[in-house]
């Protein structure tokens, strides 16, 4: 019989994953996936616990896209762009385990997120955080450390129907320069890990990227 202590060890063991998707020869896009062993009443079984996307993106400098900006067109490049980050309620504020480290889902996945757009190639990531999730704008600034590019509009936002402007949610533009990444020739220093994560954590082989 196994003991109880050791069921539950194992259910807070995760599992990052980087799945590839898109036709080649397009942008390219993943789904960064974690992954727990829970036990079930048939056996063990696998369940994905959280997830984010990163995608090349034609961007400005500002983080906007090139149709946000249509009424005043300005120069886009090809960036790295994460978006729909989500863990699952019950898995927030666990402390997990991936690889022997401890750690947090949404600060791991976001970590494989910043080596994928490594190895394609890119020295800076960019997301978009809607002003009024504050616990995510602090996981980004104050955890993971994202600088905001642009702020929301301090004009308010009605609803269809109501008096008022109409439009997306405001949101932070967000932009982090990536720990080993050149700028103007000189490679970024290595910054000191989060509590209780090891540096100089390897890259993902490019193979399992593309």
């Amino acid at each position: 019989m196994v003991p109880l202590f050791s069921v539950l060890a194992l259910a807070l063991d995760a599992r990052i994953s980087v799945r590839p998707t898109g036709p080649a020869g397009q942008p390219r896009k993943a789904y960064i996936c974690a992954e727990v062993t829970e036990p079930g009443r048939f056996g063990d079984r696998n369940r994905v616990v959280g997830a984010v996307t990163i995608r090349e993106q034609e961007l400005t400098a500002d983080g906007r896209s090139a149709a946000s900006c249509r009424s005043d067109p300005q120069p886009t490049s090809m960036s790295a762009y994460m978006s729909n980050l989500n863990v699952m309620v019950e898995y927030r504020k666990k402390t997990m385990r991936v690889g022997g480290r401890r750690c947090a889902v949404a600060i791991e996945l976001m970590r494989e997120c910043e080596a994928v757009a490594l190895e394609w190639g890119y020295g800076a990531t960019y997301l978009n955080v809607y002003e009024k999730n504050e616990g995510a704008v602090r996981l980004y600034t104050s955890k993971l450390g994202y600088e905001v590019i642009s702020e929301p509009s301090t004009q308010p936002r009605a609803r269809e129907g109501r008096p008022g402007p109409v439009g997306p949610l405001p949101a932070f533009r967000m932009r982090k320069t990536l720990v080993g990444a050149p700028i103007d020739g000189v490679v970024v220093p290595t910054k000191l890990p989060l509590s209780g994560q090891q540096p100089n954590r390897p890259l993902l082989r490019r193979s399992a990227l593309e």
